[in-house]
């Protein structure tokens, strides 16, 4: 049953890479945090448990352990796709971006479902997508 909640609040309408890395990642960011925002009890469900398993929850760590991973492979991917594309910046090291993503979108997302709840989501959103598209373009 747990791995039912899993798989379907993992199910995200995330968008496809189209030429630009930066774009892609920006995107992600983007689209993860608004499915965050709209308080599905999926995706409630699914960071709560995710906090069990950190605190080493023995039916859910390893649940979530191989999801982690291949979420943060995932990731790593889509910045070499764009430090490959020349949009994202080649002082950026693709498996460190991808943790960082990882982990700027789970704790951002915590923040948003969080009780009580941020006061103005959406501002935290554009914040977390213009620092996103700052730091791994390169430019001030």
């Amino acid at each position: 049953m747990i791995e039912a909640v899993l798989d379907r609040a993992q199910r995200m309408d995330l968008p496809e890479y189209a030429g630009n890395g930066l774009e892609h990642v920006v995107g992600i960011v983007e689209s993860y945090l608004q499915t965050v925002a709209r308080r599905a009890p999926s995706t409630r469900a699914f960071l709560q448990l995710w906090m069990e398993a950190i605190a080493a929850d023995e039916v859910v760590a390893p649940l979530f352990a191989q999801r982690d991973e291949e979420f943060r492979r995932f990731l790593r991917d889509v910045v070499r796709r764009g430090v490959a594309d020349g949009s994202i910046s080649s002082d950026v090291e693709p498996a460190a971006a991808g943790v960082m993503l990882m982990a700027l979108l789970r704790g951002t997302g915590l923040q948003i479902i969080a009780t009580p709840p941020v006061d103005d989501p959406q501002a935290v959103i554009r914040e977390t997508v213009r620092m996103v598209q700052t730091a791994f373009s390169g430019t001030p």
